[in-house]
């Protein structure tokens, strides 16, 4: 913020604390401005201890088609010493139900616990990017100096395209 005027004042009643007044008049600046966005979200998670691993490729991508904005496999630790999975689905929460039908559907899970988060991101910008295989799109964050990303799909569909594997 830049300071145009600043004032203070004192109150003439007799009071147990300080009757004081500071009062700051400015402008917000450029610098002060959050350079992310702000959101809330919906965590949708479950423990996993017997399911075929083949069958989370297919549960991964029906969720993201669904609507999921992240799905992640993290390896646990459960009961008795037995390996596991936690699928944690990061979801808006207009898209509960959805999600949910598909966790029960297409997973062994009996169960699922949810809770609400904040999101903090930056801006993005996606580019195509002309690459000697084929079209690529690209991600990068648009107010940050950081290298661009290519787009997880266009990692495997360009090679594709051109017959490589």
């Amino acid at each position: 913020m830049t300071v145009r005027r600043m004032g203070y004042g004192a109150g003439t009643k007799d009071r147990d604390f300080p009757n004081v007044l500071r009062a700051i008049i400015g402008e917000q600046t450029a610098m002060s401005q959050k350079p992310y966005l702000t959101g809330d979200a919906l965590v949708i998670e479950a423990n996993i201890d017997d399911m075929n691993p083949q069958h989370y490729e297919p549960l991964m991508a029906h969720l993201l088609a669904a609507g999921a904005l992240d799905v992640a496999l993290i390896p646990i630790q459960m009961k008795q010493q037995r390996p596991g999975i936690q699928l944690q689905i990061i979801a808006n929460r207009d898209g509960l139900d959805n999600l949910l039908g598909i966790v029960f559907r297409e997973s062994s899970t009996i169960g699922v616990r949810t809770y609400s988060v904040s999101r903090y991101m930056l801006p993005r910008e996606i580019q195509t990017v002309q690459t000697p295989m084929a079209q690529s799109g690209s991600k990068s964050p648009a107010t940050a100096t950081r290298s661009s990303t290519p787009c997880p799909n266009t990692k495997i569909a360009a090679p594709l395209q051109n017959g490589q594997r």
